[in-house]
């Protein structure tokens, strides 16, 4: 695994984490599920449901670093707002779900 790959799966795991923290209710439901397995293997909880679903939901709720980094290539007027930005700015955005609902 290298090291971008690394980080991207810690992200994961420490926002999920932090839902499980905030979210008891969920941390005993997975904790019932992965409890019942003879083995922790892939294989083995890939069949959690309860777990793959709350890993899926966060991962549609804070993608691991999805990012767009742009430059003006010509000055840019931004609508009737009277604000330019100049030749060369740089712009990041990031892509952030904003529909959602709690986990």
């Amino acid at each position: 695994m290298s090291n971008n790959n690394s980080s991207v799966f810690s992200s994961t795991l420490c926002h999920c984490y932090y839902y499980l923290a905030k979210h008891k209710e969920c941390q005993e439901l997975i904790y019932e599920e992965v409890s019942k397995l003879q083995e922790y293997s892939q294989e083995s909880l890939s069949k959690c449901k309860y777990l793959n679903a709350v890993i899926m939901k966060k991962l549609r709720m804070a993608p691991p670093g999805v990012r767009f980094d742009r430059e003006a290539k010509e000055d840019y007027k931004l609508g009737n707002t009277g604000i330019i930005l100049p030749k060369g700015t740089k712009d990041i955005q990031l892509k952030i779900v904003t529909k959602f609902d709690t986990l």
